[in-house]
């Protein structure tokens, strides 16, 4: 699949997805750290049966390729990345945190195929 369809569909889940879940944070009166919290678990569970066929190599991965996964992935850019992500939202418009949060995504190596 080109990568301009799997961009269209990314920004279609995101916009339809990111729809429902305000709703949901709305409907539910909930903070939005509860809402990272929820999604994050949903998304593990179902990214848990996705990818459950290379399960094998995380014990071939080595423990320094974890750590890194876990301190940036995890930590950093999930955790604390997330929250401020969202937190932005209260205190300025979307279109303010978007724009500053996604301009660096394409120049740190993200962009590179990985096959």
């Amino acid at each position: 699949m080109k990568p301009q369809i799997f961009a269209i569909l990314t920004a279609i889940a995101w916009g339809v997805g990111g729809y429902f879940k305000k709703k949901g944070l709305h409907l539910g009166n909930l903070a939005p750290q509860m809402g990272i919290t929820i999604r994050t678990f949903v998304a593990l569970i179902l990214l848990g049966f996705v990818s459950f066929p290379d399960w094998q190599s995380v014990s071939h991965a080595g423990p320094k390729a974890l750590l890194y996964m876990i301190i940036g992935g995890g930590i950093v850019a999930g955790a604390v990345g997330i929250t401020l992500f969202i937190s932005g939202f209260r205190d300025t418009g979307c279109r303010a945190i978007l724009a500053c949060s996604m301009s660096w995504r394409c120049q740190d190596g993200d962009s590179a195929p990985t096959k």
